[in-house]
């Protein structure tokens, strides 16, 4: 089985914006249902968990009602990100999940994830455990402390993540589960987790324009592109 898991649980501090980013309505439709829409027409994901703020699960709820054909619930996130999904991946134990079952985990600020990255991620998975969209970087990449640049990095080794990340199911929940026990709550991704256990996570080509919204800049763009 092939479930994933969509975030839309984020409180968009960095957008200058009344409302969550994940909840503005662009061409009468709110931000999180371009991702959603997406993974809901791809014949081989099974099912499809929201995770949202507390307050806005009756609102995702009418939302989505009778829209979408393979959401099997609307639940609460936690105080960040890391929480959220492993809050996800409870939930998902208790409906009885099998320890093969593939996860995909998506941020639903990157509106624009293709089907074709979908699919990668899940064809990866028959191969490996643990698997991210990631595309390279091209631009010199540094690392800088106080101001100063204090080594320049490789290009040709460095890669941006995006979502999905895909994992079979014990994977990811051991590595949240062990995580949450050491109270380590700064990993800014899933891979981040697994790499923490000394596991290997391998990459799929991603794509520029699976790019995530975080400032008012990167809306414009997102609004620019599918107005076309």
């Amino acid at each position: 089985m092939n479930v994933a898991i969509i975030l839309l649980a984020g409180k968009s501090e960095r957008l200058n914006n009344d409302t969550s980013k994940q909840f503005i309505k662009i061409n009468d439709k709110y931000l999180f249902e371009y991702s959603l829409s997406t993974f809901d027409s791809i014949k081989d994901i099974d099912s499809i968990l929201l995770v949202t703020l507390k307050d806005k699960i009756s609102f995702v709820k009418d939302i989505v009602k009778d829209r979408y054909n393979k959401i099997i619930d609307v639940i609460s996130g936690g105080k960040n990100r890391q929480e959220s999904i492993h809050l996800a991946l409870e939930y998902l134990k208790q409906h009885q999940i099998d320890e093969n079952d593939n996860i995909l985990i998506h941020d639903s600020a990157r509106p624009l994830v293709s089907k074709e990255v979908i699919t990668s991620c899940l064809e990866s998975l028959s191969i490996h455990d643990s698997i991210t969209s990631a595309i390279k970087a091209y631009d010199t990449v540094s690392i800088v402390k106080d101001n100063k640049v204090i080594e320049i990095l490789d290009r040709n080794y460095v890669y941006l993540h995006q979502t999905p990340q895909a994992f079979k199911f014990l994977t990811i929940y051991e590595a949240h589960s062990i995580a949450s026990k050491s109270k380590m709550y700064d990993k800014t991704d899933d891979v981040s987790l697994i790499i923490n256990q000394g596991k290997e996570v391998y990459i799929v080509d991603g794509d520029v324009d699976n790019f995530k919204i975080t400032t008012e800049s990167d809306l414009k763009r997102f609004i620019k592109m599918i107005n076309k």
